[in-house]
């Protein structure tokens, strides 16, 4: 797995199709969520990007609704930084 950076992240999305109709929540919300699923640990940039989110999710939340634009950007994420076609 690669370790992106929040800027690298935010960079990736910002091609994403459809991103025109995105807001800052829903950017921020995947991002969270990805980095939330795939941190290494605490040392990682992905961990880093995590604490220094200004998403807060809701107390029962688990992640972003699959068919909404911030899950399909969530997956967009995994896609590029998690599996094993994205890894490095």
């Amino acid at each position: 797995m690669k370790d992106p950076t929040r800027d690298e992240m935010l960079e990736a999305l910002a091609n994403y199709p459809g991103i025109d109709e995105a807001d800052v929540f829903d950017i921020e919300q995947a991002v969270y969520w990805f980095c939330a699923d795939c941190h290494g640990d605490q040392w990682t940039n992905t961990y880093r990007a995590l604490c220094a989110s200004p998403y807060t999710p809701g107390a029962i939340e688990r992640a972003p609704k699959p068919d909404s634009l911030a899950g399909m950007m969530y997956w967009f994420l995994h896609d590029t930084y998690a599996t094993v076609g994205g890894a490095a």
